[in-house]
């Protein structure tokens, strides 16, 4: 495998760009999603006014399960790696609205150590909202109302001056919404001297709508391509996880493709062949909430990449570990209730530390003894 453009490995910043959204989750049952237009598992753009048509048809048992959180691919990895402050520099360039959940996207990036100078308020419009429904073998069914994301471009049109002292850009098949910006965006991208660019293919939909982008516009301007399988089949026109990666590497410089509980699969930049990388941890349980795993896989893999300089594939097990860490921590906490968070709060305030105090592990046992007392609560039932 031969690399197409020179790039430096003592890279520090990473600019995203991407839609900004609020994720509105909810556990539904198979016939609910079965009773929506679309496939279940599948990702479609909707108008507002079927997205709040849809939430108000929710199954009344359904509501309390309701989970809102800042999401968006881009956002959502960099949130991962700005947790790691002081590792890596992130910044987020988007558009939100001047509404409440505009104002809750921003507080949720400033609080992972984002930079969001570039996150812009338009009055009077509404922020991105995706609305995420879960059925009980954890796969997710999406309708997401774009909002004033679809007017990226215009409020954001990327000069060259926006790439100084940005050493990887990070952006995704979401914002082909505007096809003519993207090419534009990425053309100043790849003219700037050694940058690395990683683009997330988005959804099956955004490959079959946009096949002359991803296929022969993208391959020159792109180092690191993510795709999970379906999106990799639909790419190649194959099924056999090795034979896409193979496919796929005679075009894109760094193919990625994830597996979910199978891993992951890559061409190995040290060996030259296109190698498996397995978990290694216990499988989850099916049911978990998998929204935002996968970003969570790409901002692990950058950060391995840009700050310790791993080859391919420790990048990938790196990935592996750092989205199954964070589906196990949601499997654990999935059916806390806001009272349980509350519990956990008063039990920080009994340990006489404050919240800026308490170490992560003393939070783990205070979480681990509450899951204890509903398992034996629920056992006695």
């Amino acid at each position: 495998m031969s690399k197409k453009h020179s790039v430096k490995k003592a890279i520090k910043r990473v600019l995203g760009y991407g839609g900004a959204f609020m994720d509105v989750v909810y556990r539904v049952p198979e016939e609910f999603v079965a009773s929506l237009r679309g496939a279940k598992g599948g990702a479609y753009n909707c108008a507002w006014e079927e997205q709040e048509a849809i939430i108000a048809s929710i199954p009344a048992d359904c509501v309390k399960s309701r989970k809102v959180r800042a999401g968006g691919g881009i956002g959502n990895a960099l949130s991962h790696i700005g947790a790691f402050a002081g590792i890596l520099k992130t910044m987020m360039c988007a558009v939100v609205g001047d509404d409440k959940e505009g104002c809750q996207y921003i507080a949720s990036l400033v609080d992972r150590d984002v930079d969001v100078s570039r996150v812009k308020k338009v009055p009077g419009a509404h922020t991105g909202r995706c609305l995420s429904l879960v059925t009980p073998d954890g796969e997710r069914t999406m309708y997401t109302y774009q909002g004033i994301n679809a007017e990226l471009g215009r409020h954001w049109p990327l000069k060259k001056s926006d790439f100084n002292g940005i050493t990887s850009f990070y952006t995704e098949g979401y914002m082909l919404i505007d096809e003519p910006m993207m090419r534009r965006t990425l053309d100043i991208a790849r003219s700037c001297e050694d940058m690395e660019i990683h683009f997330d293919v988005g959804s099956v939909g955004v490959i079959m709508e946009h096949q002359n982008f991803i296929k022969v516009f993208l391959p020159s301007r792109v180092d690191y391509l993510y795709a999970n399988y379906d999106e990799a089949c639909a790419l190649t026109g194959a099924s056999i996880p090795e034979a896409i990666v193979d496919i796929m590497a005679v075009s894109y410089f760094c193919p990625l493709v994830k597996l979910g509980k199978d891993g992951a699969i890559c061409v190995d930049d040290v060996k030259n062949e296109v190698v498996r990388v397995p978990l290694y941890d216990e499988p989850l349980e099916d049911d978990v909430d998998t929204t935002g795993a996968g970003d969570v896989w790409a901002g692990s893999f950058i950060m391995a990449h840009l700050t310790f300089g791993k080859n391919v594939t420790e990048c990938v097990r790196w990935a592996n570990d750092g989205a199954y860490d964070f589906l196990d921590e949601r499997s654990r906490l999935q059916n806390f209730t806001d009272d349980d968070y509350a519990e956990i709060l008063k039990r920080l305030e009994a340990s006489g530390k404050d919240s800026d105090e308490f170490d992560v592990y003393a939070l783990r046992n205070i979480e681990d003894a509450i899951l204890a007392e509903k398992k034996a609560k629920a056992s006695e039932k």
